[in-house]
């Protein structure tokens, strides 16, 4: 955006750069983005206990279930603020962004490729029923019925 000489002729400044709403776009990603690692490295701590407890031999079961729930939300949450964060973007690039040279809108479909190959609306339902429940989280994601 720095770089960017063209604006649309009703922004409120010549420049991109300049424009207040292009900065509050750019505020938000940088928001989103330190929200959504924040949320990773919470993921991280009961799975790297679980890891550290597993390779030990120490496992047990509930230490496990609370690695695969945070992993679970933290994959919800941002996949959600990812998708949202790149729809963002698009409001204030234009063609700029899909175009050859910074390709951005490939983050758009890495992110929906990885929200439709690990659906985030099972894995809100398993985190639900798991949070009412206490039924088991699910460990194996694959396509089809399982028997």
């Amino acid at each position: 955006m720095r770089e960017r000489r063209r604006s649309y002729s009703h922004a409120s400044a010549e420049l991109p750069k300049d424009d207040p709403l292009v900065q509050q776009l750019v505020g938000g990603l940088h928001a989103t983005n330190f929200a959504a690692e924040a949320t990773l490295h919470a993921a991280v701590t009961p799975l790297q206990r679980a890891l550290s407890a597993l390779r030990s031999g120490d496992v047990t079961d509930e230490e496990l279930d609370r690695a695969e729930i945070a992993v679970s939300k933290a994959h919800v949450v941002i996949v959600e603020q990812v998708l949202a964060a790149i729809t963002r973007m698009f409001d204030v690039g234009g063609a700029f962004i899909v175009g050859r040279e910074l390709a951005l809108d490939r983050h758009w479909r890495n992110a929906r490729t990885l929200a439709v190959h690990n659906p985030v609306l099972y894995k809100t339902r398993g985190i639900g029923d798991w949070a009412i429940n206490g039924t088991d989280p699910i460990y194996r994601w694959t396509p089809g019925t399982v028997n």
